[in-house]
């Protein structure tokens, strides 16, 4: 299971994800084009497809860029510190 992050989120995106709290997990499947599977709706996303779209329905703003990576944790890391570590 990873996490999105709260960290550095604002308070509208944290009031959003706890509104359910499946909309904070996505399980992690070794596919290289959609690793995860969103615990909300259980489709299948990038990690940055996935954090576009839970920024995009937090604030109903369109999102340019988002370092997908960088929004999920697992054991207390993003999944980027994770990945630079290999």
């Amino acid at each position: 299971m990873v996490y999105f992050r709260e960290v550095g989120q604002t308070s509208e995106v944290v009031a959003w994800l706890g509104k359910d709290p499946r909309r904070r997990v996505a399980y992690w499947r070794n596919e290289a084009r959609s690793p995860l599977t969103w615990a909300a709706d259980d489709s299948t996303y990038s990690t940055t497809g996935l954090a576009k779209l839970i920024l995009i329905q937090a604030t109903g703003t369109p999102i340019i860029a988002v370092r997908g990576p960088a929004c999920w944790e697992y054991g207390g890391k993003t999944l980027a510190d994770i990945a630079e570590a290999l």
